[in-house]
């Protein structure tokens, strides 16, 4: 027997990592499932809060003096 003789590895030794298409798989499911759980009911409302924010955010000064204009307006008419 020489010095370079191989040695058969136990198939209890080797270790099996997952693969990753089966990994890019559970990322993509887990994915979907949190996107369509973004959907719910109150998704329309979100949306529109968001592009109402969207809109006001730049101009926060303006729509705060706008609206005390507004609630002093609503206070003082007759």
């Amino acid at each position: 027997m020489s010095a370079m003789t191989a040695i058969p590895h136990s198939p209890s030794a080797v270790t099996l990592s997952p693969s990753p298409v089966s990994r890019h798989e559970s990322e993509l499911r887990r994915h979907v499932a949190q996107c369509r759980a973004g959907r719910s009911r109150w998704f329309s409302a979100a949306a529109w809060m968001e592009r109402l924010h969207g809109a006001l955010a730049p101009r926060f000064a303006t729509t705060v003096v706008a609206a005390a204009g507004l609630i002093w307006l609503t206070v003082i008419w007759p």
